[in-house]
């Protein structure tokens, strides 16, 4: 187990989710579950490809890392930093359980 407390930035385009339900979430919602595949960057890669054969290489990239940072890197006890467009404010959180899947 990793001790070591990192710090998050995370960005969203449903402020009010994060702020009235206090949750992090991240979108590609045609992935679903990310569960059911195994909890490699590799194989989240071509999971993407298979839902998104159209992506650019570069989009792949970017969304592959942010999604496997969501998914494989972030634990519970780290902190989330959340700028809001909604409130203006910057928002400070600590990730209180492990990734599920809603």
């Amino acid at each position: 187990m990793n001790n070591e407390k990192r710090i998050w930035g995370m960005h969203s385009q449903d402020d009010l989710l994060f702020l009235n339900q206090s949750v992090i979430a991240i979108g590609w919602e045609e992935l679903g579950d990310l569960f059911k595949i195994t909890p490699e960057r590799e194989e989240i890669r071509k999971y993407y490809q298979t839902i998104y054969p159209d992506a650019k290489k570069m989009n792949v990239v970017t969304c592959v890392g942010s999604i496997a940072r969501f998914f494989l890197e972030m634990q519970v006890g780290d902190y989330i930093v959340f700028p809001s467009k909604f409130n203006r404010e910057i928002n400070l959180g600590i990730i209180a359980s492990e990734y599920y899947y809603d």
